[in-house]
């Protein structure tokens, strides 16, 4: 009989738990993209993943779960805070090369790629990279940065501002 490997098990558990939150209503609102576009665009957001709502997440993910399936750009930085959950599918991304990326109270699973102009993790915030990533000019480490190297080969690091707290999870 075969084992799971310990990142398949992770990847797992952590597919299973937004599952979970989304069939018992603990995430307040869910957005999903339906077209690539920019963030703020209401032409590529839907609730169910299927019709667009004519609405776009707030930059302030909070109570809210944020599912990228496709190409989606950000002219803000993005906050993910109090119980907020942003996704990146696989066949999903987020450039926002010259933006910050900030998980304060909240979650982040990258399944798909990211370009970032900085990425912040607070001391009540989880990151989880499965994906190609590049982080351009700020890196901060305060919570839990979980890098699935099984699952990718390539994660670029260019920050001059990079800080990983000493109680730090990475």
């Amino acid at each position: 009989m075969k084992r799971i490997s310990p990142n398949l098990r992770k990847v797992l558990a952590v597919a299973f738990a937004i599952l979970f939150a989304s069939a018992y209503g603990i995430a307040q609102d869910n957005y999903i993209t339906i077209a690539d576009g920019p963030w703020s665009s209401a032409e590529i957001w839907s609730i169910d993943g299927f019709e667009a709502c004519d609405c776009s997440p707030p930059v302030n993910i909070s109570n809210s779960e944020v599912t990228i399936r496709h190409e989606v750009s950000s002219a803000s930085n993005i906050h993910v805070k109090s119980e907020g959950i942003l996704i990146i599918d696989l066949d999903g991304s987020l450039l926002m090369s010259d933006k910050e990326l900030n998980v304060q109270a909240g979650s982040l699973y990258s399944f798909g790629y990211m370009h970032l102009g900085g990425l912040e993790v607070g001391n009540a915030g989880y990151a989880m990279i499965a994906a190609p990533a590049v982080i351009e000019d700020k890196f901060l480490v305060l919570g839990t940065v979980d890098l699935q190297f099984a699952t990718y080969d390539t994660l670029k690091i260019m920050a001059a501002d990079m800080h990983i707290n000493p109680g730090a999870v990475f």
